[in-house]
This record gives C-alpha cells, sequence and structure tokens, in this order.
C-alpha cells in the first residue's frame, strides 16, 4: 500500500512533461481583485518549465473597462512553442476582512507546443488575500487553470489539462506603482510544472 502510494505521489510530480503538455504555459501571474475602473496593466513574465525545462516569456496587456470585469491579450513564446489569445475575468467578490476574494478567469487561445498545433480554452477559479504591511501590500494567490485543447490537424489529439498555480504578488510603496510576482505552477493534467516570476505596472487610461 505504501508502495502504491509513492508510485502514485511521483506519477502526479514528475509524469507531467512537455511531450504531454498542451496547455498555455507561462504563469497566471494574477490575483482574484481588479484593476481600478478605466485602469491598464502591461505585464512581462519570464518563466521556466520543469521537465524536460525550456524557458519562456510571456506579456499581456491588461484592462479593467468595468468595476466587476477585465480584460486581457497575451502573447508568449519560448523553447516550449508559443501562444497568442485572450481572456476576461469575472471579479466575483471582493477581498474583505473576513474574506478572500474570488474571481472566475476565461481564454481562448492558440498554442503550439513543439510541432503540435492546439486551440485552448481555459477556466480558472482564484482567490487572493492581500496583507498591509509599512512598506508593501503582499497578495498571495491561487488558482486552477484547466480546461481542453483541441488538436488542430496533424497526429495531436484532444486533451483535458489541469494546474495548480499559486503565488505572492509584491505592490512596494516606494517603487511607484511597480509589482513584482513569484509563482510556481504545479502541473496535474497534460501541463508541465513552471517556475514563474513577473513585472507589471498599472496605469490610468486617457479620459473620456
Amino acid at each position: 500500500m505504501k508502495k502504491t502510494f509513492i508510485l502514485a505521489i511521483a506519477t502526479l510530480l514528475f509524469g507531467a512533461n512537455l511531450a504531454h503538455a498542451t496547455d498555455k504555459p507561462g504563469g497566471l501571474t494574477s490575483t482574484a481583485v481588479g484593476l481600478p475602473t478605466n485602469t491598464y496593466e502591461v505585464l512581462l513574465s519570464p518563466a521556466y518549465a520543469l521537465s524536460p525545462g525550456g524557458a519562456y516569456l510571456s506579456s499581456e496587456m491588461r484592462m479593467q473597462p468595468w468595476e466587476d470585469v477585465g480584460l486581457g491579450l497575451g502573447f508568449g513564446a519560448g523553447e516550449l512553442g508559443f501562444n497568442v489569445g485572450g481572456n476576461g475575468t469575472w471579479f466575483v467578490s471582493p477581498d474583505l476582512s473576513n474574506q478572500p476574494a474570488f474571481a472566475l478567469k476565461g481564454g481562448m487561445y492558440f498554442n503550439r507546443v513543439a510541432t503540435a498545433n492546439y486551440f485552448v480554452f481555459q477556466v480558472t477559479p482564484m482567490t487572493s488575500k492581500a496583507f498591509h504591511t509599512s512598506w508593501a501590500k503582499i497578495s498571495p494567490y491561487a488558482g486552477l487553470p484547466m480546461g481542453p485543447s483541441f488538436a488542430l490537424g496533424g497526429l495531436a489529439t484532444n486533451q483535458f489539462t489541469m494546474k495548480v498555480s499559486t503565488g505572492v504578488e509584491f505592490d512596494v510603496k516606494s517603487w511607484g506603482g511597480l509589482h513584482l510576482w513569484t509563482e510556481f505552477g504545479f502541473g496535474i493534467l497534460h501541463s508541465v510544472h513552471e517556475i514563474v516570476f513577473g513585472v507589471s505596472y498599472p496605469f490610468n487610461g486617457l479620459a473620456s
């Protein structure tokens, strides 16, 4: 029984690899709290996928046209391949003293992994909680990106992907609005484990 349990854990930890990964790599780098209305954010996010390994760089432009809904357009490329697509986030509940924030993010992407092409539909429930200190706002967050990857021709097959993403956003008061991100992605189904970093900068849009 003990050996079976250890084998199951080892399979979960090391079974996700590039040969079977079909989801969008590059990390979540998002809390469950939206930007102020009419605010934009540009994000640059380098990542490294483990098993077998490969560098990846993602970029995204985020915007908050409504109080409870945010939009994003992104592109990523690296040793794993590339992806391009968009997403929308519904900020369901705010971060209050007695509860964490909760949001639901949905996205559609074209994803190329090695020589295979996929259309990815991804849904991510997310939660986060901010803690205020004298020098920064620190926001731990977690999400569960999951959804189908539909193969586009060739010998590739359709897959269902799932990953656990957990990280921390740092909003340091002395940095003039610059945010730093650090994150780990734990691949569960047809996804890679990845270490993700990021830097983002929010800015106000032009008044209408």
